[in-house]
Protein backbone atom coordinates (compact mmCIF):
# COMPACT_ATOMS: atom_id res chain seq x y z
CA UNK A 1 0.00 0.00 0.00
CA UNK A 2 1.10 3.26 -0.74
CA UNK A 3 1.82 5.96 1.79
CA UNK A 4 0.83 9.45 1.77
CA UNK A 5 4.16 10.53 0.69
CA UNK A 6 4.64 8.87 -2.63
CA UNK A 7 0.82 9.41 -3.45
CA UNK A 8 1.85 13.11 -3.35
CA UNK A 9 5.22 12.49 -5.17
CA UNK A 10 2.62 10.66 -7.60
CA UNK A 11 0.60 13.79 -8.32
CA UNK A 12 2.99 16.37 -8.37
CA UNK A 13 4.67 14.12 -11.15
CA UNK A 14 1.88 14.04 -13.11
CA UNK A 15 0.88 17.32 -13.19
CA UNK A 16 4.51 17.84 -14.17
CA UNK A 17 4.78 15.22 -16.81
CA UNK A 18 5.98 15.64 -20.25
CA UNK A 19 3.39 13.53 -22.74
CA UNK A 20 6.35 10.58 -22.53
CA UNK A 21 5.46 10.55 -19.09
CA UNK A 22 1.82 10.34 -19.37
CA UNK A 23 2.07 7.39 -21.62
CA UNK A 24 4.33 5.36 -19.27
CA UNK A 25 2.45 6.47 -16.42
CA UNK A 26 -1.01 5.91 -18.03
CA UNK A 27 0.61 2.52 -19.29
CA UNK A 28 1.98 1.50 -15.84
CA UNK A 29 -2.01 2.23 -14.32
CA UNK A 30 -3.15 -0.09 -17.04
CA UNK A 31 -0.97 -3.02 -15.93
CA UNK A 32 -1.46 -2.48 -12.43
CA UNK A 33 -5.65 -2.67 -12.93
CA UNK A 34 -5.11 -5.94 -14.05
CA UNK A 35 -6.83 -8.65 -12.03
CA UNK A 36 -4.88 -11.22 -10.06
CA UNK A 37 -6.32 -14.61 -8.75
CA UNK A 38 -3.41 -14.52 -5.80
CA UNK A 39 -4.08 -17.85 -4.06
CA UNK A 40 -0.60 -18.57 -2.80
CA UNK A 41 1.21 -16.32 -5.14
CA UNK A 42 3.38 -13.96 -4.26
CA UNK A 43 4.31 -10.19 -5.16
CA UNK A 44 6.84 -11.29 -7.71
CA UNK A 45 4.74 -14.13 -9.13
CA UNK A 46 1.68 -11.47 -9.38
CA UNK A 47 4.21 -9.08 -10.78
CA UNK A 48 5.03 -11.83 -13.43
CA UNK A 49 1.16 -12.91 -14.18
CA UNK A 50 0.26 -9.52 -14.93
CA UNK A 51 3.46 -8.84 -17.50
CA UNK A 52 3.12 -11.83 -19.16
CA UNK A 53 -0.98 -11.13 -20.05
CA UNK A 54 0.07 -7.11 -20.57
CA UNK A 55 3.04 -8.14 -22.80
CA UNK A 56 0.70 -10.38 -24.79
CA UNK A 57 -1.88 -7.57 -25.20
CA UNK A 58 0.98 -5.25 -25.98
CA UNK A 59 3.30 -6.93 -28.20
CA UNK A 60 5.48 -3.66 -29.67
CA UNK A 61 6.55 -3.17 -25.37
CA UNK A 62 10.76 -4.24 -25.48
CA UNK A 63 11.74 -6.74 -22.45
CA UNK A 64 13.10 -3.82 -20.92
CA UNK A 65 9.54 -1.51 -20.77
CA UNK A 66 8.27 -4.28 -19.55
CA UNK A 67 10.74 -4.50 -17.06
CA UNK A 68 10.19 -1.16 -16.06
CA UNK A 69 6.51 -1.33 -15.69
CA UNK A 70 6.69 -3.99 -13.71
CA UNK A 71 8.91 -2.25 -11.29
CA UNK A 72 6.03 0.03 -11.29
CA UNK A 73 3.08 -2.63 -11.13
CA UNK A 74 5.49 -3.98 -7.82
CA UNK A 75 5.53 -0.74 -6.12
CA UNK A 76 2.46 -0.16 -6.70
CA UNK A 77 0.90 -3.48 -5.43
CA UNK A 78 3.07 -3.58 -2.00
Amino acid sequence: MADASSHERDEHASADATPNEAIVAATKDSAASMPVEWGTKTLAEGVQDILGRFGAVHPELSVKALAEIGRGVGWRLR
